[in-house]
């Protein structure tokens, strides 16, 4: 045998000196999805706010859900085959395809295998060429990846930011024979990049900002060959720019300012619509050709400054279709040639300043079709050829109201919609060929076709099957009945979620209960940090709950109601399981009617509850099992007694109580004492109740609605004493009831709303008669008013209201008429945004509310309009997250949300202005050292850095990574940390390798080793024995051959 022997070794390195027990594998470990990357594209206000769901406390998911993407921006349709997302309970969310038929629905690869997932998104068609965003299994981030439909064929294009960096590729277009996009390669921000498919083809095309801040994009679309997009320039303003692929040919074609929701519609050739304003008019319509001359306005339909809101715009046969407004009408179809002149409203469908709100345009059969709102305020279909005359409804009897046109797809000259009746239509434009196709699971409750995907020839959409397990199903259409099928059930088990609850911020740490699935209902509290959400106590221990509720803060602590399992009793917890203690065995009453259960006086805290056979009364506690005590006695039946309303004003406690038949229900005080625990005054004389509710205190009075004996509901107030207890104003007079509700305090002053005869109103008061005056009738259409959900956030009131025009909108009022006007037409014309869960944390209003484009989601508002907005699109299109509870603790937001595949479980919003630019703590192994023979070297295993962050997991990188070969000598290894916002810390370590001298036959190793202790520390001399077994089969082996 001739020439050196080839060594296939591997050398275990272990730290000389250092244990090696159980450790996180930090080299190896997947960044968790930061916040901002969650919340990024789907921030409908300022980039300063981010949301994130703070932990999946309960995690078992769906087993197999619905193709979560299947949608116009879902599915995407390349060649014959339709590419989606799906997920299931063995790979995650992950792609998948269809041909239309049962054996061609299949997931098309396991990207990041096992249950974890890929998380596919941003499909996009290239020629025959998928191109999409996906994460890796490997240690690479969020990367650009490539499929022709075989597990083969999909494949990572390149790792624009090497190692477990995310380069996030967005806004894929394609462009000429490849895509454009944007992304980062970690050395500089979000850029404009280039790919042919090839790594050698993915490429930067210019650095147009310097650093890391990178360039800020709109709605790019490729025109004519070129690029054109929104860019924000060294002003902070969105200026139109373009880009032939090339670094010089990449350039500002004017300097305009574009809204983010900027859209270019091509229009034939290099031209091209788009809506922007010069400073000197409003958003109004432009066109370009791609020059700088040849970009001008085509005319200011809405003079001044306001600008006419262009939401929709689609060439159709040689003219441009627009929704606009001028001013004098509400929101219209226009047309455009091009020119100012040839730019004119179509047709005011809904006469007046309403509109008809047009929207989803398409192009039938050289017609627009689109959907409107008619003058009798139903939503149907229409078409336009551009005239008055032919802009007719194409069926007048189509079951109301449509989606809103999102969905809509036209496919081989038929239109395929959702009507009213949340069954599959089709349409040619005509009233006789304007058909329901098929009624899909008859006795279903609305299956609901969407996400409609054309797939050779024929409509590719998802159903909902109606039944408990949240079934959706895969169907295929050619239009008839009979050509209507299912192709594939995608079956939901129910989810299980924690279910968060009773959100209560003490300190700055939010306390809560929730269900992790093991052990029951119990107490929780979260920092929003990174591994910052736990359970305080299994309180009632194993799969039995504890379930706390009426969650107070009280000097500095939670008290709560609680079960051990055996009884309930009053708690407190200073948020550590050892201090989370039993105060006394009385079971607090919980108000089921959510009304207040509990009240802080100073350093004393009451509540109303009872021990075991004893009457239910009003109880105090001072924090100690001696201090807590019965102050008076009501009642042995709860349900009889029913106290409510619990209210500290001043020094005294009011509530109210059902004290016995010949009272019945009346106004109660307590200063403390049995002896001062009375009945303020019997409103109502003799037996019939007064009913108090909607206690508040303003100053040092109690407002609240009682009836008198006649059972009018006015409003009333009380200083504590009989003769102090008296009605305000009768607001209805005679024997007409006023019924005030909604009371809160702002200042010195009550607002409530109530109704004098003329319908509901708002209305304020300062306790007295000529000071009880009513505030706005903002009612001025017709229907039902609605005026709910007060909440004072400073020195502004915040309601949901509806004027009768615009829906159930966000209202505010500084407490005079003309200060009380709506904040935002969310959902624009006469569609209801429902602005609930009202909650003010700061100096700032949360709520939900659904703008209609998505569900209900979260909001927040400061008053102004720019200063109200969609903070995320947690569960984007017609589903609903549902958030609940916002509640302020420490730099964050808490709510509930119901998301994806977790169910309801806990989310936070970053506080506007909050940063995290704390590096993580990093900790490098010791010096590694190990002997080989000579000439050779080997691949080295060593021990893993120890990283640690506040808010987020911490990707690991090392100049030299662990299994690479290291030759003789000492190398540096350099490792850096970096956590989800970017900020990194850095250490070295070094690894020797040393030449052993070969020293004759070796003995053979004890075929038992047995360690003095358990684990694996290591001394320098057991480290070189390890070495040497790992050599020993190689060394005798190659003696053998000597």
């Amino acid at each position: 045998m001739t020439g050196s022997p080839r060594w296939g070794w591997v050398y275990v390195a272990l730290a000389l000196g250092a244990g090696c027990g159980p450790m996180e594998p930090a080299h190896d470990a997947r960044p968790l999805e930061s916040p901002r990357a969650q919340a990024e594209g789907s921030l409908a206000g300022p980039s300063d706010w981010w949301a994130f769901q703070v932990q999946d406390i309960n995690g078992t998911h769906f087993v197999e859900g619905p193709p979560v993407e299947a949608g116009p921006t879902g599915s995407t349709t390349v060649g014959k085959k339709v590419f989606f997302v799906s997920t299931d309970a063995r790979t995650g969310t992950e792609l998948w395809k269809s041909d239309g038929t049962v054996a061609g629905t299949v997931r098309v690869k396991d990207i990041f295998p096992g249950p974890g997932s890929s998380n596919p998104h941003n499909l996009l068609a290239a020629g025959e060429t998928l191109f999409f965003t996906a994460r890796g299994a490997t240690a690479t981030g969020t990367e650009l990846w490539k499929s022709d439909g075989t597990e083969a064929g999909t494949v990572m294009v390149r790792d624009i930011a090497p190692g477990p960096g995310d380069s996030e590729p967005r806004f894929l277009q394609p462009f000429a024979g490849g895509i454009i996009f944007q992304a980062s390669d970690g050395k500089t921000g979000y850029e404009l990049w280039k790919s042919n498919g090839t790594v050698e083809g993915t490429q930067l095309i210019r650095e147009i900002i310097p650093g890391e801040r990178g360039l800020p994009l709109s709605n790019p679309r490729v025109i004519g060959g070129t690029l054109y997009f929104g860019a924000m320039g060294a002003n902070g303003a969105t200026e139109l720019w373009k880009s032939d692929g090339t670094s010089t040919g990449t350039v500002r074609v004017k300097d305009l300012h574009l809204k983010p929701e900027v859209s270019f519609v091509p229009s034939g050739g290099n031209s091209f619509y788009f809506q922007a304003t010069d400073g000197a008019h409003g958003n109004e319509l432009w066109k370009s050709d791609g020059t700088e001359a040849g970009t001008v306005m085509v005319k200011d339909l809405y003079p001044g400054a306001e600008g006419s809101d262009i939401r929709e715009m689609l060439w159709v046969n040689g003219q441009l279709f627009l929704r606009a407004e001028d001013g004098s009408t509400g929101a219209e179809l226009w047309k455009s040639d091009g020119t100012e002149a040839g730019t004119v409203r179509v047709k005011d469908i809904f006469p007046g300043v309403e509109g008809s709100q047009p929207m989803g345009f398409r192009e039938l059969n050289g017609q627009l079709v689109f959907k409107a709102e008619d003058a009798a305020g139903r939503t149907v279909l229409w078409k336009s050829d551009g005239t008055e005359a032919d802009t007719v409804k194409v069926r007048a009897d189509l079951p109301a109201p449509l989606d809103n046109g999102s969905d809509h797809r036209v496919i081989n000259g038929t239109l395929f919609f959702r009507a009213g009746d949340q069954q599959l239509w089709k349409s040619d434009g005509t009233a006789a060929g304007t058909v329901r196709v098929k009624d899909i699971l008859p006795g279903a409750e609305g299956p609901a076709p969407s996400g409609f995907t054309e797939v050779d020839g024929a409509v590719l959409f998802t159903v909902n099957a109606g039944t408990e397990a949240r079934q959706l199903q895969l169907w295929k259409s050619d239009g008839t009945e009979g050509g209507t099928a299912l192709v594939k059930d995608f079956a939901s088990p129910p989810e299980s979620p924690s279910n968060p609850r009773h959100l209560t911020q003490v300190n700055g740490t939010l306390f809560f209960q929730a269900d992790d699935g093991v052990t029951g209902t119990e107490l929780w509290k979260s920092n929003a940090r990174f591994r910052g959400t736990s359970r305080v106590k299994d309180l009632a221990p194993g799969a039995a709950s504890g379930n706390p509720e009426a969650l107070t803060a009280f000097q500095g602590q939670l008290y709560f109601s609680a079960s051990d399992g055996t009884q309930t009793g009053l708690w407190r917890s200073d948020g550590t399981e050892e201090g989370t203690v039993r105060v006394k065995d009385v079971q607090v009453f919980v108000d089921p009617r959510g009304r207040t259960s509990m009240g802080v006086r100073g350093n004393t805290l009451f509540f109303f509850g009872n021990r075991a056979g004893e009457p239910l009364g009003l109880w105090k506690s001072d924090g100690t099992e001696t201090g807590t005590v019965q102050v008076k006695a009501f009642g042995l039946d709860p349900n009889s007694v029913q106290p409510a309303g619990l209210t500290v004003v001043a020094d005294r406690v009011f509530f109210s109580v059902w004290e016995s038949s010949a009272v019945g229900r009346e106004l109660w005080k307590s200063d403390g004492t049995e002896a001062g625990t009375v009945r303020v005054k019997d409103i109502a004389e003799g037996a019939p109740s007064s009913e108090p509710t909607f206690l508040v205190g303003v100053g040092n009075t109690l407002f609240f609605v009682a009836a008198d004996a006649r059972g009018d509901q006015e409003l009333w107030k009380s200083d504590g004493t009989e003769a102090g207890t008296v009605r305000v104003k009768d607001i209805a007079p005679g024997a007409a009831s006023a019924y005030p509700s909604q009371l809160v305090g702002m200042g010195s002053t009550l607002f409530f709303a109530a109704n004098d005869g003329n319908g509901l109103a708002l209305w304020r008061s300062d306790g007295t008669e000529q000071g009880t005056v009513e505030v706005k009738d903002l009612f001025v259409g017709s229907g039902e008013p609605v005026l709910n959900e007060l909440t004072v956030v400073g020195s502004t009131l915040f309601f949901a209201g509806s004027n009768g025009i615009n829906g159930i909108e966000l209202w505010k009022s500084n407490g005079t008429n003309s200060g009380t006007l709506r904040v935002r037409d969310i959902s624009p014309g006469t569609a209801d945004s429902l602005p609930q869960e009202l909650r003010a944390v700061g100096e700032r209003l949360y709520f939900a509310a659904s703008d209609g484009e998505s569900s209900l989601e979260p909001w927040t508002s400061d008053g102004t309009e720019g200063g109200t907005f969609r903070l995320v699109d947690l569960a984007p299109g017609n589903d609903s997250s549902e958030p609940r509870g916002f509640t302020g603790a420490g730099n964050f937001v808490f709510f509930t949300a119901q998301v994806g595949t977790t169910g309801t479980e806990l989310w936070a919003i970053g506080d506007n202005g909050f940063r995290d630019t704390v590096p993580p703590k990093l900790i490098c192994p010791a010096e590694t050292a190990l002997e080989v023979p000579e000439g050779t070297s080997g691949p080295v295993i060593y021990e893993a850095a120890r990283a640690e962050d506040e808010f987020s997991d911490v990707v690991l990188t090392y100049s030299k990574a662990s299994g690479s070969a290291f030759d003789v000598g000492s190398t540096a290894v350099r490792v850096t940390a970096e956590d989800a916002s970017g900020n990194t810390s850095a250490c070295t370590f070094f690894v020797t390798v040393k030449v052993k001298e070969d020293t004759g036959p070796l003995p053979d190793p004890d075929p038992e080793p047995k360690p003095e202790k358990p684990g694996c520390a290591a001394s320098p001399g057991s480290l070189l024995g390890w070495a040497v077994l790992a050599l020993l089969p190689r060394v005798r082996r190659r003696r053998s051959n000597r």
